[in-house]
């Protein structure tokens, strides 16, 4: 990031860090421009699982945050490594998983007969809501 060291009070991100290939590097940077006592705080797609190389390397995938989601313990280990103490972690699955529903549900109202599920995932992802 062009910034100078120690430079910011707080980072915020909101679902980026998933889109970037070298997380690490990102974190890193993360820490170095915030200032001593700062707070970053992220918001990410994160995965219960390691993701197989063919769903990484998928870039419909990647674009869609799916392909980069890393799982809360390689978060965790790579904030470590930057220097970044202190993690705290909340969970909000579940009020996504909702919202993901909500989502889906309009989709399907909105095609034709309801539509396949393939047919409603293109539609979201298109931007038919």
């Amino acid at each position: 990031m062009p910034f100078e060291d120690e430079t910011f009070d707080a980072v915020i991100s909101e679902c980026i860090v998933c889109l970037v290939p070298d997380k690490q590097k990102a974190l890193n940077e993360k820490a170095r421009v915030l200032k001593p006592g700062g707070r970053v705080i992220m918001h990410d797609v994160i995965s219960l699982f390691t993701m197989p190389e063919a769903l990484r390397s998928d870039p419909a995938l990647y674009c869609g945050c799916i392909g980069g989601a890393t799982s809360i313990e390689e978060y965790k280990a790579m904030m470590e490594k930057a220097g970044l103490g202190e993690i705290r972690v909340f969970d909000f699955t579940k009020q996504a998983q909702k919202a993901i529903m909500r989502v889906i549900s309009s989709a399907a109202a909105n095609l034709e007969g309801g539509g396949q599920p393939r047919q409603v995932l293109e539609f979201v992802h298109k931007g038919g809501l």
